[in-house]
C-alpha cells in the first residue's frame, strides 16, 4: 500500500483536503515521490500536532513550493485547523532522526535523503485550541 493510500485508510476526510493539494503541486505531471513523501509528512502533522518534523532536502523543495501557493493558508485552514510553520536555517539531528522512525513506521518506506536546515511544526495556539 503506497503513501495515498494508507493515508485515505487511516483517516479519509484528510485524505479528502489532501488530495487537490498533491494534485496542484503535481502542475499535470506524474506525482512524484517527493511529492507523496510530502504527503507523508503532512499526516504526520496531523496525526501528531505537537511534532517537530525536519524535511528531506528534496520534500523542503516541494514545501517552498506550497509556501508560495496563493492557496497555502487556505490548505493549512482545510488541513490542520490552522497555520503549519516553517523555520528556516535550523539543524536538529534529533527531530531528523524521530521523523525518519515515524516516517518509516506509518508509511512502511525509508525516509532517505538529507536532512533539509530547517524545522515545520504547527502553529501552537493550535495546540491550545485542542487542548493539547
Amino acid at each position: 500500500m503506497d503513501i495515498l493510500s494508507k493515508i485515505q485508510f487511516q483517516n479519509p476526510e484528510f485524505f479528502q483536503s489532501l488530495q487537490p493539494i498533491i494534485y496542484r503541486l503535481a502542475c499535470g505531471q506524474a506525482i512524484s515521490q517527493s511529492i507523496l513523501n510530502y504527503a507523508g509528512l503532512l499526516f504526520l502533522l496531523h496525526q501528531h500536532p505537537a511534532l517537530v518534523v525536519v524535511p528531506t532536502q528534496d520534500i523542503d523543495h516541494i514545501l517552498h513550493t506550497h509556501l508560495s501557493d496563493a492557496n497555502y493558508a487556505q490548505d493549512c485552514r482545510n488541513l490542520f485547523g490552522g497555520t503549519m510553520l516553517h523555520y528556516p536555517e535550523v539543524d536538529n539531528a534529533s527531530a531528523f532522526s524521530k521523523t525518519s522512525t515515524l516516517f518509516a513506521q506509518e508509511f512502511q518506506v525509508s525516509y532517505s535523503g538529507h536532512p533539509a536546515a530547517c524545522e515545520v511544526f504547527m502553529q501552537p495556539g493550535r495546540l491550545k485550541a485542542e487542548g493539547n
